[in-house]
């Protein structure tokens, strides 16, 4: 019999913690409803205009050229048999032949 009731007391109060939970979700809208539309319209809308004029907007934009795949020559002694990487912002160099990074031709098969 009184593991009937730990049980009962269980339930409630879990269902009790879930309504207590769940009560702050529960959004009142009225005060929308009761706002006349015309009394706000008077109301001037709040704008803020900045005007950015510190040093690095004189400063010039630059890009880097589109990508393009027909181009196999790269700076230095690249091989032609192979597709050449960089995580730089820079185009690949194989100057000194030290260059690592770059994948086989061959390895693009369909």
């Amino acid at each position: 019999m009184g593991s009937q009731i730990k049980k009962y007391l269980a339930v409630g109060t879990s269902l009790l913690l879930t309504m207590t939970v769940s009560a702050p979700a529960f959004a009142d809208d009225t005060e929308l409803l009761l706002v006349d539309p015309a009394a706000s319209a008077a109301t001037p809308p709040n704008i803020l205009f900045i005007l950015d004029t510190s040093g690095s907007m004189g400063d010039p934009v630059s890009t880097t050229r589109p990508y393009d795949s027909t181009n196999r020559t790269y700076p230095g002694s690249c091989q032609e048999d192979r597709f050449y990487w960089t995580t730089l912002d820079v185009e690949p160099s194989c100057a000194g032949g030290t260059n690592t990074q770059y994948i086989d031709d061959s390895a693009f098969v369909c």
